[in-house]
């Protein structure tokens, strides 16, 4: 009897636990990417720790395919988005996919926490470290012209195929695909693949 009753217990223990657990993370909402034309403009920010110049067409050169992640150090979604973008780049890296950060919102300090916590094989750049100033960023103007409605809107991803970039000018591509929140992997994947045959 006392056996089944410990049994019983410690089986109605298990959900509980997992909906505590779920109850702990951040609300991940994956979204797949959406065609958009607009002008896309390159951009020469400069780097979050080398305190060098990142220059979008530059990091392009050479790439069949590129992702700007505009992300917060801060945010929890950027956090869990970093995990597919570090898988897809491990996948698709030497296909010729890459990988460019832009940080937003984020004191110096946060930008190297995370960057020590994941370290990333990609360039990250900041455009701004004054949350006042998310209205004026390029980062706030593009996804608010891809539909996106959140207040901060990190993650948010392009994607830019790489015989769409301009050789020189200030517009870099008229045509990109965004996606306005973490991506989902499995749809990413599918993607990349079908672009880089």
């Amino acid at each position: 009897m006392k056996a089944l009753l410990l049994t019983t217990l410690l089986l109605l223990s298990v959900p509980l636990n997992a909906q505590k657990a779920l109850k702990e993370e951040p609300d991940h909402k994956l979204v797949t990417f959406q065609p958009h034309k607009l002008d896309y403009k390159n951009f020469t920010f400069p780097s979050s720790v080398e305190g060098r110049t990142i220059d979008l067409r530059e990091q392009a050169k050479g790439k069949k395919l590129v992702l700007v992640t505009y992300f917060a150090a801060w945010c929890e979604n950027s956090s869990h988005d970093y995990e597919t973008l570090k898988h897809l780049l491990k996948k698709f890296g030497d296909r010729g996919l890459g990988v460019v950060g832009v940080c937003n919102y984020s004191e110096p300090k946060e930008v190297k926490e995370f960057i020590t916590k994941h370290h990333p094989d990609y360039p990250i750049a900041m455009e701004t470290s004054d949350d006042k100033q998310r209205e004026n960023t390029s980062h706030y103007r593009y996804r608010k012209l891809c539909g996106d409605a959140r207040k901060w809107g990190t993650p948010f991803t392009l994607l830019i195929e790489g015989k769409n970039i301009k050789a020189d000018g200030e517009i870099l591509t008229n045509e990109i695909l965004a996606a306005n929140g973490e991506m989902d992997r499995k749809e990413a994947e599918k993607l990349l693949k079908q672009l880089l045959k």
